[in-house]
């Protein structure tokens, strides 16, 4: 049964676009939605389009919607295994990434194609519709540049990866365990390490972000929050007063962004960063986020969960 909870995001956003006479409301609302999860976790959530979107978890748990998230329905997946990423590309195309392998779509999961050599990938990207990136538990940097139908490795680490992003076809950047942290600047020809507090090099950061190719985001354990305005070469804390873990960061634009976590912290910040409020609805964990933009997304974690916010 759905239940509506109302929290107030601290911020006023005023269009007077010519699509959108009423102008823009303030966000004002989140809702519970609904899924036949069995209170497994869910990992990963991702959208193509407003209306389209997948989601996946463990134990086999794997659902779409064609309808904005007003009905989940079971997506036909090849087999029943924990699923830690997805990324579509198109409403027909799509991968599906898990502890034993990787799969393609290109038929709304009528037909799958197995990559078994690519496991416990953790994300997965496309800059194009060539160009590819993942990244997995085994430390390797993987590219494609044929659609995925092969994936090389680009990089390798001793230390599993986390965060993977890429702002364009040259500046991309990865975290992961014990404070790893990359960042590239030439499409992968090399790979330079950050630079962050020494008594932050034990720590996992869990995901990354950049909202051009100079400013960008960390999060990760114990409600770390790093910043870099120099394109992932340095790397300074940011105070949250936070303590739990923060699993998942999605920057909505240059100014909006939202931070979800362990025990259901939400954080979010409307100035870019300068400042972070708490507008935590849940204490159960939240693993992922995302936002298609500022008036619309999803958020989902433990026990079936999924909150999603809307502006009526």
């Amino acid at each position: 049964m759905k239940y509506y909870i109302y929290i107030l995001l601290l911020f006023f956003l005023i269009c007077n676009c010519g699509d959108n006479p009423a102008g823009y409301k303030m966000p004002n609302g989140w809702f519970e939605q609904d899924i036949e999860a069995n209170e497994n976790k869910l990992f990963a959530i991702d959208f193509v389009d407003f209306n389209y979107g997948w989601l996946i978890g463990d134990n086999g748990i794997a659902f779409y919607t064609f309808d904005s998230g007003q009905n989940w329905l079971p997506l036909s997946v090849p087999e029943a295994q924990n699923w830690y990423s997805i990324k579509l590309l198109t409403r027909n195309v799509g991968w599906l990434c898990g502890e034993k392998g990787m799969y393609y779509t290109a038929n709304r999961g009528l037909a799958w194609k197995h990559h078994n050599n690519l496991s416990r990938v953790r994300k997965l990207l496309f800059i194009d519709s060539q160009t590819g990136w993942l990244i997995n538990d085994d430390g390797n940097i993987m590219k494609t540049t044929d659609k995925g139908e092969n994936w090389n490795i680009n990089y390798t680490t001793s230390d599993s990866l986390y965060g993977l992003y890429f702002i364009d076809t040259n500046y991309g950047w990865v975290c992961g365990k014990n404070g790893l942290n990359l960042y590239t600047s030439n499409a992968g020809e090399s790979w330079n390490t950050g630079n962050i507090d020494t008594t932050l090099t034990t720590s996992n950061l869990y995901d990354i972000e950049f909202i051009n190719q100079e400013k960008g985001w960390i999060t990760g354990e114990n409600g770390l929050l790093l910043h870099s305005t120099d394109s992932g070469a340095n790397w300074s804390k940011v105070d949250t007063d936070i303590t739990q873990n923060l699993y998942s960061l999605n920057w909505v634009d240059d100014k909006l962004a939202l931070v979800v976590g362990e025990d259901g912290i939400i954080i979010s910040t409307i100035d870019a960063g300068t400042t972070w409020q708490d507008t935590t609805l849940t204490d159960i964990d939240l693993y992922d986020i995302e936002f298609s933009g500022p008036y619309d997304g999803w958020t989902i974690g433990d026990k079936g969960t999924i909150l999603r916010f809307h502006s009526y």
